[in-house]
């Protein structure tokens, strides 16, 4: 399908009338891109976020721009959403319970049996399902962040930002996910369902958020959390503690941040990384007392695990499992998926795209014609990829900060969906290559 740069708008054909379609807000340069705005607009950003990690491989990574998706496109977006919130929720539920595929997804067997244990009508506080908007204006969905999704600071705070000083008038979605992440939370601690003892979290308790402080980032995401969440809970008579990972602490039977006994606790610190310290057993021994309430466990690590796609595309057609409208999203809106074994050597490889299960941040994705035939052989060994259809998406015109100035280039959208409690939130961007990685940069998102 043609693209007209100068508009930067996609037009499609659709029976008698043009349909206009996802374009960015700005694509060529002007006076906002002076040093000086730039300058301005990041010191105000590192400020109001916090945004330490304003470089990422020497690279800005916020961008004064945005992206406009028609009233159709954020319609059926929401729509989408919620529905793969249900569909994921009903892989989860049945792939806990199932050894045998925790052990192919490469689950290690002290996660397995605490899977087992925790409970599973609980929605997640917060996920961020990333779609990309293929060639016929169809929504596909590339991936599902549930363990630690990232993006509400940029989302709330940055969004902000970008709107008032470009002066756009659009709607969107900062506000309402902020409230939507304070009410998930605040849910997620009266939720007497979530605990064996059947009580909520009551006033007076403590609320721990984890990170780990050396890497900036997540220090910064946690900072950002905590100062979103403070006032929202004080209300509630519940006090929130931010400490890194090393300053947790098993006491007599209560997991302690920094010296203050928890009720609750939020991790901003990746599962994999946890497993094998004293704080993974510290703080499940504390869950499994029943003494500590986790806001996100690992039923959100299984729930973002690559095979869970090629699992959900072996079940497309599982009625007995999944509603009408939700076989329909599977076949519609999923990218076929299987396991790498599952492809047989001879078939081509152009059209297929390569994840390992417990990659992050585009880590361990590439395109199936870019690797050699030995890297698909060591693929097919180590069993623990997925390979998906890939999605064949047009790039965007934008006007982005690069360490060279402003440069108009042409960069792919990957549009983050968030989910609070299995409602759908609001929107996290990124512009980056045909594979979205940490080097993609962050833009607003604005819907007519």
């Amino acid at each position: 399908m043609p693209i007209d740069f100068r508009l930067n708008i996609t037009r499609a054909r659709c029976e008698h009338h043009w349909i206009t379609v996802m374009r960015a807000l700005r694509d060529t340069c002007g006076p906002l891109d002076s040093d000086a705005e730039w300058e301005s607009f990041l010191l105000e950003v590192v400020r109001r976020t916090p945004m330490p990690d304003f470089l990422l491989y020497g690279e800005p990574y916020p961008a004064m721009n945005g992206i406009v998706i028609t009233r159709d496109e954020h319609r059926r977006l929401v729509e989408l959403t919620q529905v793969f919130a249900v569909i994921f929720a009903k892989a989860v539920e049945a792939l806990a319970r199932d050894e045998s595929a925790l052990e192919r997804m490469g689950f290690p067997w002290v996660a397995i049996e605490l899977l087992g244990r925790e409970t599973a009508d609980a929605p997640f506080v917060l996920g961020r399902f990333d779609f990309m908007l293929d060639r016929g204006g169809s929504w596909q969905l590339l991936e599902y962040n549930a363990d630690t999704p990232s993006g509400a600071r940029e989302a709330i705070e940055v969004e902000q930002a970008i709107a008032r000083r470009l002066g756009a008038s659009l709607a969107r979605s900062g506000g309402h996910l902020a409230a939507c992440v304070r009410r998930a939370v605040g849910e997620a601690l009266a939720d007497a369902s979530a605990t064996r003892a059947g009580a909520g979290v009551a006033a007076g308790a403590t609320l721990g958020l984890v990170t780990d402080a050396g890497y900036s980032e997540d220090l910064a995401q946690g900072v950002f959390l905590e100062r979103l969440l403070a006032p929202t809970l004080a209300a509630q008579g519940i006090s929130v503690v931010l400490g890194d990972i090393d300053n947790l602490r098993l006491r007599r039977g209560r997991l302690c941040l920094l010296g203050r006994p928890l009720d609750a606790l939020y991790r901003y610190y990746p599962f994999e990384t946890l497993l094998g310290q004293q704080a993974f057993v510290d703080l499940f021994t504390a869950v499994t007392a029943g003494t500590l309430r986790l806001l996100n466990g690992l039923r959100g690590l299984l729930a973002q695990n690559k095979g869970v796609l090629a699992w959900l595309w072996a079940h497309r057609d599982d009625a007995e499992r999944f509603t009408a409208a939700e076989r329909r999203a599977i076949c519609d809106h999923l990218p076929p998926a299987r396991w790498i074994g599952e492809v047989p050597p001879g078939e081509d490889p152009a059209p297929l795209v390569i994840k390992q299960v417990f990659g992050r941040e585009g880590e361990e994705v590439y395109f199936g014609d870019r690797l050699a035939a030995a890297d698909w052989e060591r693929g097919r060994a180590w069993g623990s990829y997925i390979v998906q259809q890939r999605v064949e998406a047009e790039p965007l015109a934008a006007v982005v900060r690069t360490s060279r100035g402003p440069e108009v280039q042409h960069l792919w959208p990957a549009v983050g969906s968030f989910t609070a409690r299995a409602e759908w939130a609001g929107y996290y961007t990124r512009l980056g290559g045909p594979i979205t990685t940490g080097r993609a940069k962050y833009v607003a998102t604005f819907y007519e």
